[in-house]
């Protein structure tokens, strides 16, 4: 009578590792906008906030964590990948573990603080050809060693984690210049293309120069290529960790050695001035031009080991381009004179022989002159500094983000008081006493009264100045953010599991919550907030009637304060209510709920908009959990069609519905068109993904399913066992995929009366369940009472009994018996009396189970078919007189 556990689709951003090389070169120098004492006080966290303050950076609750695996790792940096739409995706750029435990703080920092500098200066950010930063998220990692030796002897941590920014570009699956120039759209390109590929480029450079930023590392690596709307393709220069935002006309400059592409004066002198520095900038320009001319992948791999052979031999690279340039057929004349001054121009090895004005250069490639700002930039800059940080100007931020963010802001400004308890930091951390933040304020700190009335007005007064969103986030993730593409607490969830810190997460966010409530009432933006956090948490733990209670403070607050205004705002909190209500088999209630939301979005944003979609796949998912598998495939077939159609069969949602369709199918027992859908989101997953990605693994697991009850029994055997062997190795046993495949297993194992490999796989899933989600979440109970179930078929009757009434018991008090999976469970223990021989215990517990079923889903639901036709079984007589009746 056990229920196989199907694989559960992701409504969350799909994630990608399908490749990346920007950032993944060895560095050898960082960047060197702020030199160690350029500012007043040395470099820390709270300059970095600082900093993100003044230029107005959105920090978003996103976790990087929660994304793949590092696809690309340097000397300051990792990168993973995050999936949005085939086309384009998201690279966090990390601190990297070896310069976690290599550098000081203070050097990492200055680091990090030096590239958002150049980043977000005047004529770099928004540029066309230039790669912007979309915003800010953060990345928690234990304290080491290295962090007790640099704290003061005498300090004490009250939080045992650090916190490390991330930062947020985005990137395309055409991948870099040089990835591209071998794909086949790089190498169908022709030459006036090609030319035009290499002139924005240059574009770009000539930008920097002009607004005084040395770019230190150009190379084919770090140009990301992109896909325009009228299907040309657009370069974009990446990887600012060397560069320089020149202070002052004279300083002194180090630059990295990337071979092949560095100029030949960086193996003689160690530093230069900005002149000389921009003078190597151009050099690697061009040598990266001369790769990039032609895009056949015999032309490039024949220029390549060219180009190392002659820097090897410190042969002349004008005469390299002369002869690439001659050779190369698809040049017309004037093209080809052009080519040679170009190179004439910048490739010499003599710097003094070099032009020095890019844009005069750039004539030759066809420059036109709206591509360089006529106006160039101002020297100078003012250096942050610590003391311009005010906790109160990025509160809603710092709320919405991952809760180890708070403490460790917390930590960091008492180093800095207790260093100088004059600086005026020490009124910020007034502020945190006052409201808790960062956790419970110690006794010897609580203000009276009056200063805590005091501080609450500011507080409340600074934050109705603010904005809900700060407004210089990268266009495209705010966009895809805003329009319910990216959820992002759902990936804080995921980490937080991850780590297994989800209650201190719960304790820590009811905290702020109850505090918020108590201080500034239940409709301020941040209570808000922290509710809808709350909610999910406590979803994420299976208190769905407790995430319900959230939800509606949610739902409510937001109604009575925004109404119509913020309308997808409110639509995602009736989503989420919705959501929480399904759990608990209020279906009829979450049936209204998502009908409200789908009408609304439909009449007032249209059938294409992403939340309108989601809205329909949720009723979806509504319909087929109360059996009502006509609706949901009516519905479902709607929205795979749409998706399919307006964003291709690559897209993550068709992905995601493709997998809910199938799974609809699969309760029908239509096998066959199960498994044909299913193995085409298999296929579609392996090309996108690759075959090692979660999204493919959990597929491969849910389609072994099916080749099983196909009576398919070896092919499903093997299959599920590839599965559970790719999830194991990849993402360890505690992976919720994982865990969903080894279930699957138990379950043919049980199916084919091999007990003892059945309880194996349940008793070690249940353990982690156990340790992980709590011994009463749902998830933990359902498993416990299954394998309750196995060890009364292997004739451990006293023990497996024990432990299915438990599992029944508290699931009575949870959910309720009127819940599908308390149903479940009385339905099985009701087959475990039957094989005890305990007859009359197992029919009185199967006529519960019909009553419920009968009274919750109706005659016509297969749940209550599947117990009538059991109650049958054992009582043919009562049939028999049925039928003769």
């Amino acid at each position: 009578m056990s229920d196989k556990a199907s694989p559960q689709p992701s409504y969350s951003l799909v994630f990608s590792a399908a490749y990346s090389s920007l950032f993944a070169e060895p560095r050898l120098f960082p960047s060197n906008v702020l030199s160690p004492t350029s500012s007043g006080t040395p470099c820390n966290f709270i300059t970095f906030l600082a900093t993100v303050q003044r230029l107005d950076l959105e920090l978003f609750s996103l976790s990087c964590q929660s994304f793949s695996p590092p696809v690309g790792e340097g000397g300051t940096s990792q990168i993973s990948q995050g999936l949005v739409k085939p086309e384009t995706s998201f690279a966090f750029k990390r601190v990297s573990e070896v310069d976690k435990l290599r550098l000081d703080d203070g050097e990492i920092y200055r680091r990090l603080i030096s590239e958002l500098l150049v980043l977000e200066q005047e004529g770099i950010r928004g540029h066309p050809f230039i790669l912007e930063l979309q915003g800010l998220c953060w990345d928690p990692a234990p304290r080491t060693q290295k962090d007790t030796l640099e704290r003061h002897s005498s300090s004490r941590y009250s939080n045992q984690m650090k916190v490390y920014p991330a930062l947020i570009f985005e990137m395309s699956l055409f991948g870099d210049l040089f990835r591209f120039a071998r794909s086949p759209p790089g190498r169908s390109l022709d030459v006036t293309s090609r030319l035009k590929i290499c002139l924005q480029i240059g574009a770009s450079i000539a930008t920097m120069h002009r607004n005084h930023v040395i770019h230190g590392d150009i190379k084919p690596q770090n140009v990301i290529m992109f896909k325009a709307d009228d299907g040309s393709f657009v370069p974009k220069v990446a990887d600012f960790g060397y560069s320089t935002l020149l202070s002052e006309p004279e300083v002194t400059i180090s630059l990295p050695r990337s071979r092949p592409w560095f100029a030949p004066e960086i193996l003689e002198y160690p530093n230069f001035s900005p002149a000389q520095a921009s003078l190597a900038d151009i050099f690697s320009y061009a040598v990266e031009t001369v790769t990039g001319v032609r895009a056949t992948q015999d032309y490039q791999d024949i220029a390549l080991r060219k180009l190392s052979d002659m820097r090897s031999d410190n042969s002349s690279l004008v005469e390299l381009s002369a002869y690439l340039i001659s050779t190369d057929t698809n040049f017309d004349a004037e093209t080809r004179n052009r080519l040679r001054e170009f190179f004439h121009g910048t490739l010499s090895d003599d710097p003094h022989e070099r032009q020095s004005s890019l844009p005069l250069l750039l004539n030759y490639l066809g420059l036109t002159n709206d591509l360089i700002p006529e106006q160039a930039g101002s020297f100078g800059f003012n250096p942050p500094q610590a003391s311009d940080f005010k906790l109160s100007r990025s509160l809603r931020s710092f709320y919405e983000c991952d809760f180890r963010l708070r403490p460790y802001i917390v930590d960091c400004l008492e180093d800095i008081v207790n260093s100088d308890p004059a600086s005026n930091l020490t009124s910020e951390l007034g502020m945190r006493y006052v409201i808790g933040f960062g956790g419970s304020s110690p006794k010897d700190h609580i203000p009276d009264q009056a200063k805590t009335n005091t501080c609450v007005a500011d507080i409340a007064a600074t934050l109705e100045e603010a904005s809900a969103f700060i407004a210089n986030a990268g266009r495209l993730l705010h966009t895809l953010v805003d329009t319910g593409f990216i959820e992002m607490m759902s990936s804080l969830a995921d980490t937080y599991r991850k780590h297994n810190v989800v209650e201190e997460a719960i304790i820590a966010t009811r905290h702020d919550f109850e505090t918020w409530n108590e201080l500034f009432g239940p409709e301020h933006p941040i209570t808000v907030d922290l509710a809808g956090a709350m909610s999910l948490l406590t979803y994420s733990v299976g208190q769905w009637a407790e995430s319900e209670s959230f939800a509606r403070h949610n739902l409510d607050a937001l109604q009575k304060r925004f109404g119509v205004t913020e309308l997808a705002i409110t639509l995602r909190a009736k989503l989420s209510l919705a959501v929480a209500l399904s759990e608990q088999a209020k279906w009829a209630e979450a049936e209204v709920l998502q009908k409200e939301v789908i009408d609304t979005c439909l009449n007032d944003l249209g059938q294409d908009n992403p939340l309108a979609l989601s809205s329909m796949a949720k009723l979806t998912g509504t319909y087929c959990r109360q059996g009502r598998f006509e609706d949901a495939e009516r519905l479902g077939v709607k929205v795979l069609n749409t998706v399919r159609q307006l964003f291709g069969p690559e897209h993550h949602l068709t992905l995601e519905q493709a997998s809910v369709l199938a799974e609809i199918y699969h309760h029908q027992e239509r096998l066959d068109e199960a498994m044909e859908l299913q193995m085409e989101w298999v296929d579609t997953s392996k090309q996108i993904f690759g075959l090692e990605h979660s999204t493919t693994v959990i597929g491969l697991g849910g389609l072994a399913t099916m080749f099983w009850d196909n009576d398919d029994w070896e092919e499903g055997a093997l299959l599920q066992l590839d599965a559970l062997n790719l999830a194991k190795r990849i993402y360890g046993p505690e992976h919720p995929g994982t865990q969903t495949i080894m279930v699957n297993f138990a379950f043919m194992y049980e199916d084919a009366e091999l007990f003892e490999e059945a309880e194996k796989l349940q008793r070690e899933v249940f353990d982690i369940r156990k340790r992980t989600l709590g011994p009463e979440h749902p998830s933990t109970l359902t498993l416990q009472a299954s394998l309750g179930h196995v060890l009364g078929k292997l004739g451990r009757w006293e023990e497996g009994l024990e432990m299915e009434l438990s599992a029944l018991e508290t699931m009575k008090i949870a959910l309720g018996s009127e819940h599908p999976s308390t149903m479940l469970t009385m339905s099985n223990l009701a087959c475990t009396r039957k094989d005890r021989g305990e007859d009359d215990l197992a029919l009185e517990l199967m006529e519960k189970c019909i009553f419920e079923a009968l009274l919750q889903f109706g005659h016509d639901d297969h749940r209550t078919i599947r117990f009538v036709e059991t109650l049958h079984e054992w009582r043919p007589n009562d049939s028999d007189e049925r039928d003769s009746g």
